[in-house]
């Protein structure tokens, strides 16, 4: 009886020492690895996910404007040519700038009731009123015509633009065929030539790039992530 109370006795002081010994380092290290990596995942799925918003912004931005390009083709029947925005000029009150294509679309077409009917759809962090030298408040502006600068079309108008999620603006384009340049700031005859006007985003990294070959459409490393309208709406 006293050897079996003994061994009990024995028994309980070594589970009290294993529970009070602790954890080892090595136990420690290998916590702190999984949820070193666990936190890792979660932040990559969190910023992977703010990208995947922020694109489906830009793609509804783009989805939009592409139904307010066909409804304006419906209402004129003459297309609305990115070449034509060279015709004007934006007045900044500190001097003249050219009109960007993006900002003739919305000019061109804010007073189409169907084309406003798209255009009230889009995101309203993207769809923005322009700021004189990116500083400053939302103003309004006298649009010109660009060989006669006296000569007002407009005057104080809310002059609009629709930049995508990484805030580039968006551009417009719609020309005559694959060997018509673009001229229109800040285009660039590398832009891809299609047979309908599109819409187009510089991508996650920011940059349009070139085109060295439009038949063949091979983009160079910068123009690859580029967003079209056309491969979204054929």
């Amino acid at each position: 009886m006293n050897l079996k109370k003994s061994v009990n006795q024995k028994n309980n002081t070594r589970l009290r020492l294993l529970g009070a010994r602790g954890f080892t380092l090595v136990e420690i290290l290998i916590t702190m690895s999984i949820v070193t990596v666990l936190i890792g995942l979660s932040v990559s799925f969190a910023y992977m996910a703010k990208i995947w918003a922020a694109e489906r912004a830009t793609m509804t931005a783009i989805g939009f404007l592409h139904n307010a390009s066909l409804r304006y083709n419906q209402t004129i029947p003459i297309p609305l040519s990115d070449k034509d925005a060279a015709t004007y000029a934006v007045n900044t009150g500190s001097g003249l700038r050219p009109m960007t294509s993006m900002e003739y679309f919305l000019y061109r077409t804010a007073e189409i009731p169907d084309c406003v009917d798209q255009l009230q759809h889009l995101p309203k962090e993207l769809y923005v009123a322009v700021v004189p030298n990116n500083d400053g408040s939302p103003t309004t502006f006298n649009i010109v015509l660009a060989a006669d600068p006296s000569s007002v079309v407009k005057n104080a108008y809310p002059l609009k633009t629709v930049k995508d999620a990484n805030g580039i603006e968006l551009k417009y384009c719609a020309r005559a065929s694959a060997a018509d340049p673009v001229t229109v700031p800040p285009f660039d005859a590398a832009m891809p030539y299609a047979e309908f006007p599109y819409f187009a985003s510089a991508g996650r990294d920011k940059s349009w790039g070139t085109l060295a070959d439009h038949d063949a459409g091979r983009p160079d490393a910068e123009a690859k992530d580029n967003v079209y309208s056309f491969t979204e709406h054929q």
